[in-house]
């Protein structure tokens, strides 16, 4: 199994403990779909044949850089703010939305993912 099927399944393991975590521990779900976002993050450029995992003192700094100017950077700015927000108000609706967008995006990967080694 390559790496991007490896990164896009850990990535809805992150999810689905999200989401079991949301009524009990709020910040062990953001940890999940912190986890869950480097993960699409990875499965993404190891289509490119790009590992920030090999190098981890630098890989966020090498993600970021990568993403930017991508669709990504932008859900990734959003989900920060989102952090940031439900840091000052404690609201779930904000942690909710992560979800959402985290669940977006690996669909969104996983449908160009097929789309592109569609042979039919």
């Amino acid at each position: 199994m390559s790496s991007y099927f490896w990164h896009i399944k850990f990535a809805k393991v992150m999810v689905e403990i999200a989401e079991d975590e949301l009524d009990k521990n709020n910040y062990i779900a953001i940890n999940s779909l912190l986890k869950a976002f480097e993960e699409i993050i990875d499965a993404n450029s190891a289509l490119f044949n790009l590992h920030f995992h090999e190098e981890p003192s630098i890989g966020w700094k090498n993600r970021i850089i990568w993403i930017k100017g991508k669709r990504l950077y932008y859900d990734w700015e959003k989900i920060i703010n989102l952090i940031n927000q439900f840091y000052q108000n404690k609201c779930e609706k904000y942690l909710e939305e992560i979800i959402f967008i985290v669940k977006k995006n690996i669909c969104i990967l996983e449908f160009n993912h097929n789309k592109t080694n569609d042979t039919t």
